[in-house]
C-alpha cells in the first residue's frame, strides 16, 4: 500500500443554510505542518479542524482552505424599535399642531430617525458548524 504526502482533495457540504467548501492540499514534509485558512469570523473552527487533520495525517505540509457562504442563511433579523417610533410620532404630531403644519406622517419619514429600524445579526451555532466542517 502506497502512502503519499502529496495530494489534493475538496469537499462541499451544507450546515443548515450555510454552504461549506473545504480544500486540502498537502506536499512532502518531514513533520506535520498544518495551516488552516478560513474567514476571520470563524477562527474558533481552526483548532478543531487542525485536530481532525492531526488524527488522520502524520506528516507533510498540509494546507486547509475553508470557504463559508452565508448568503442563503437567515442570519439577519430586522426589528422595529416601536417605543422609539411612537415617541417620534408623538413629537412630530405635536410639532405639526404647534406650528400649524400638515400632520401626515409616512413610514418612510420615520426611517430618517436613527435606531428606529435595526438589523440584528442572529448568532451562528459555531459548535454545529464546527461539527459539520469536521465531517467533510
Amino acid at each position: 500500500m502506497i502512502k503519499s504526502m502529496t495530494g489534493y482533495g475538496a469537499a462541499k457540504g451544507v450546515s443548515g443554510k450555510i454552504e461549506i467548501s473545504i480544500e486540502l492540499k498537502s506536499v512532502n514534509n518531514r513533520y506535520l505542518d498544518c495551516t488552516v485558512k478560513l474567514p476571520r469570523v470563524f477562527l474558533a473552527l481552526e483548532k478543531p479542524l487542525k485536530s481532525v487533520v492531526q488524527e488522520r495525517i502524520s506528516r507533510g505540509k498540509v494546507d486547509v482552505f475553508v470557504s463559508i457562504d452565508m448568503s442563503n442563511s437567515d442570519d439577519v433579523e430586522i426589528k422595529v424599535h416601536t417605543k422609539l417610533a411612537q415617541g417620534y410620532i408623538s413629537a412630530l404630531k405635536q410639532m405639526a399642531e404647534d406650528y400649524d403644519l400638515d400632520g401626515s406622517i409616512r413610514a418612510i419619514d420615520l426611517t430618517r430617525f436613527p435606531d428606529i429600524i435595526q438589523a440584528e445579526k442572529i448568532e451562528t451555532d459555531i459548535d454545529k458548524l464546527c461539527e459539520d466542517c469536521c465531517k467533510y
